[in-house]
């Protein structure tokens, strides 16, 4: 026999070879795909504070209650263009809150989330309204939540949180821009 006999063909034009390493280099494939995808759309509605913000609940229920006991309601409205945020502040007794401060929180993703700072308008006196313009306007559903923070008792200042905020009162509600641009926040 030669050696052109002997050796035979190289394995890339075998088809026993292919037939063994093909199916492994199309998983390979698909596994980095797959790999690539799941890092780059992971979940990001996990809180990484989980203990701390189960800590802080009771300081969650004692704004709601604080809220309920002023008798507060809120209407937040959205321009044509969601442009401008204009919060009408209703309450049993005057409050003097001269900003709070309004979350629009998305339920999926918290790249969405926003966080506007209203200031009071002057000579509102019964109803008390704030405004705020938005960067962007703001599409699809949220979850609101309208807060008034004040100066934290001396007790819960540290030296890495010298100047702590608590709430002292909140209410909250959901919008759905889409189809309304106005919705009333409860207690």
């Amino acid at each position: 026999m030669n050696n052109a006999q002997t050796e035979g063909k190289p394995w890339y034009k075998e088809f026993w070879g292919w037939f063994v390493f093909a199916p492994l280099i199309f998983i390979a494939c698909v596994c980095s795909v797959l790999l690539t995808v799941a890092y780059s759309l992971k979940d990001d509605v996990v809180t990484d504070d989980y203990y701390k913000k189960g800590r802080m609940i009771n300081n969650t229920f004692a704004a709601t209650r604080a809220a309920q006991d002023l008798g507060l309601t809120a209407m937040v409205v959205l321009d044509a263009t969601a442009e401008n945020i204009t919060v009408s502040l209703n309450a049993a007794s005057p409050v003097f809150a001269p900003e709070v401060t309004l979350i629009f929180s998305h339920p999926m993703e918290s790249g969405l989330d926003k966080t506007y700072k209203l200031v009071r308008q002057p000579g509102s006196n019964e109803t008390a309204v704030y405004t705020a313009a938005t960067e962007a306007p703001i599409k699809g559903r949220h979850y609101l939540q309208l807060s008034y923070y004040v100066d934290a008792p001396k007790a819960m200042r540290t030296e890495a949180d010298p100047d702590p905020k608590v709430e002292a009162w909140r209410l909250v509600g959901e919008l759905d821009v889409s189809a309304n641009a106005t919705v009333t926040l409860t207690p």
